[in-house]
């Protein structure tokens, strides 16, 4: 577990942060459509013709499919090589997108959200896997950061920009003109890096056998309780909270608010975070270490969920919120480099794919853990469960190795 030599950061250059940069473009750009369903399609349930329990399913069905596409992704680039893997995702993306604005079927709809859970799984990997490639040791943290960071652009952009061009062009138009932006990726994947990957796990295991290898297992655990309680518990329960301990209207800084609109800024924060701290997050993980800074953010999670577990005031309950989800925005930067440099080169793909299959098996199991445990206990215990469920992972990167090193 733990990173063997100290690390002595060296300043990225403008040679390496470019082409995770680009990276970084390909997956924001293609990032634009799945964002704006999120924001736009519950309000269009009417004009597409879908009952709420469709458009539930088509909101969550990609990530369920990354459970099985994840280890695909890592056999899809090992066997077809960097490039063509990343433009064959960048097509596909293209075609999900366009399809969000041609058809109307909820069949055809649901395998397109399907399809988009394979694209992510690919531009995800291919992002970790070109910031590995980038950096030498001491700046993958950094790297990552910006990769990140510049990703999120994306998301934001769909979120935000979809509902105002939805409003202002219509839904058709508008994802449309996000297919057109998800189809000029293709410029970025040609300028960007090409990554060695078809020689990467040549006498490592099977994609498959590495979710459950006991290899790296403790920082893939601690990929499967940071999923659960971030974007899993926390993300799908925060509106549920503010409205049951607050109202449906909630006064803040002389304004009122009503509930969505503050559970939306809330959970927006942690893009936000991401978005502008990226970089500097994963400067910090290369100095001191990404188990070290993981760890810090998950004892900040834990701070914060137990904060939320004793009922606190408006304000604190905020403040708790956005403590939780500055320590998940840490994480998702943090724990990839982490299992970067503790996976060996040949194995690093699969590793890192497991990673991700573990993350999104949290993630969505999440939601169903928290409202089971409010339904059978209280709100409180669904954040007393979220701080022992960071406190698992925690414990284990402070336990000392058997040669006496802490993890760093």
């Amino acid at each position: 577990m733990s990173e063997q030599h100290e690390q002595n950061p060296e300043t990225t250059s403008p040679g390496t942060t470019i082409p995770v940069a680009l990276v970084g473009t390909v997956v924001g750009l293609s990032l634009l459509g799945d964002s704006m369903l999120y924001a736009v399609l519950p309000t269009r349930a009417e004009q597409l013709c879908l009952t709420a329990a469709q458009i539930s399913l088509l909101l969550s069905i990609n990530r369920f499919v990354r459970l099985l596409t994840n280890p695909l992704a890592a056999t899809v680039y090992r066997r077809f090589g960097y490039r063509p893997s990343l433009a064959c995702a960048v097509l596909l993306a293209t075609a999900t997108t366009a399809s969000y604005g041609l058809f109307r079927s909820f069949t055809v709809l649901l395998a397109a959200r399907a399809c988009w859970g394979l694209c992510w799984s690919v531009f995800r990997l291919g992002g970790y896997l070109a910031v590995l490639d980038a950096s030498g040791r001491g700046r993958e943290g950094r790297l990552m950061g910006v990769f990140v960071s510049v990703s999120r652009v994306g998301m934001l952009s769909g979120l935000i920009l979809g509902g105002i061009l939805a409003d202002a062009i219509g839904f058709r138009a508008t994802l449309l003109l996000f297919a057109a932006l998800t189809a000029a990726g293709f410029v970025f994947v040609a300028l960007g890096p090409a990554v060695e990957t078809r020689t990467a796990s040549h006498g490592g295991i099977s994609p498959w056998r590495e979710l459950v290898s006991t290899h790296c297992l403790a920082i893939k655990a601690g990929g499967l309780c940071g999923g659960m309680v971030v974007p899993g518990i926390i993300g799908a329960t925060t509106g549920y909270v503010l409205l049951n301990r607050f109202g449906s209207e909630i006064g803040l800084a002389g304004a009122t608010l009503g509930v969505a609109t503050l559970s939306a800024i809330v959970l927006a924060s942690r893009h936000l975070f991401n978005l502008a701290l990226g970089p500097s997050i994963g400067k910090a993980a290369d100095r001191f270490g990404p188990l070290r800074a993981t760890t810090v953010a998950m004892l900040l999670c834990v701070v914060g969920s137990a904060c939320l577990a004793l009922e606190p005031g408006l304000h604190w309950t905020l403040l708790a919120f956005l403590v939780v989800l500055f320590g998940g925005a840490v994480i998702g930067i943090t724990l990839p480099v982490a299992l970067g440099r503790a996976a060996s080169a040949e194995r690093k793909p699969d590793a890192l794919a497991a990673y991700a299959t573990w993350w999104d098996a949290g993630s969505a199991t999440g939601p169903l853990v928290g409202y089971r445990i409010a339904a059978a206990l209280s709100l409180g215990a669904i954040y007393w469960t979220a701080a022992a469920l960071m406190l698992i992972p925690v414990t284990v990167f402070l336990f000392p190795r058997p040669a006496g090193h802490r993890p760093r």
